[in-house]
């Protein structure tokens, strides 16, 4: 809404001083505003065993996320502590309840930061490798980058939101690592299995969501 008043430069010096604060404040209450209502939103190219790539894209938003691969996606809500997972070809929708360890000692992991660095996309990345307990067997490295122009801080507060999961607690990792993983990369060996998996980061951006992003349709049918 506009309204008519007169420049600051025009009004008696205290009456001004006062005007370029609240103007001050103002500008710093609307850039707030603009940066709650944007999530985080990860444009990931994933792969196993070498496979062709798949395009997937992730949502961050506080106690909530979503990964979408185009065919399904998978809706995370902490704060209900439950997950969904949604079938668009189907119409249909599944209800999974998450329980969260809150309290109870979870095994512990370790951050090990090495000397390889690498160009991956736009991003300057430091391999780490995560290790301990926590890993339960598989060999994780995270490729971190900390010149990210876009708010991380809704996804490091879930990922150490979600390590409280059982079999996700090396994801409190992200509470030693400052940065953001553009690639991950996770192996297992085990009785003849042999399994590699990547996630390679292609954009990254605050993004407002659309309305029902982290809800199932309403005109889908949820399946018991």
């Amino acid at each position: 809404m506009m309204t008519a008043r007169l420049p600051h430069q025009f009004l008696p010096a205290g009456r001004a001083q006062a005007f370029r604060r609240l103007r001050g404040v103002g500008l710093a209450l609307a850039l707030l505003c603009q940066a709650a209502a944007a999530d985080l939103r990860v444009e990931v190219s994933e792969s196993v065993n070498d496979a062709e790539p798949v395009a997937v894209t992730h949502w961050f938003g506080g106690d909530r996320s979503v990964r979408d691969d185009g065919g399904r996606y998978i809706i995370t809500r902490l704060d209900l502590q439950e997950a969904y997972v949604v079938d668009r070809g189907k119409r249909s929708y599944k209800v999974i309840p998450m329980a969260l360890e809150a309290g109870s000692p979870p095994p512990a992991v370790t951050v090990s930061p090495t000397e390889d660095y690498r160009q991956i996309g736009d991003w300057n990345a430091r391999r780490y490798r995560l290790g301990g307990p926590a890993t339960r067997g598989l060999t994780i490295d995270v490729w971190i980058a900390r010149d990210i122009e876009a708010d991380i801080s809704q996804f490091r507060q879930l990922m150490v939101q979600l390590s409280q999961r059982k079999g996700s607690e090396w994801l409190r990792a992200y509470e030693e690592i400052d940065g953001f993983p553009v690639l991950q990369q996770v192996e297992l060996e085990r009785r003849g299995i042999s399994l590699h998996t990547e996630s390679r980061v292609t954009s990254i951006a605050d993004v407002k969501p659309e309305q029902g992003l982290y809800q199932p349709p309403e005109d889908f049918r949820q399946l018991r």
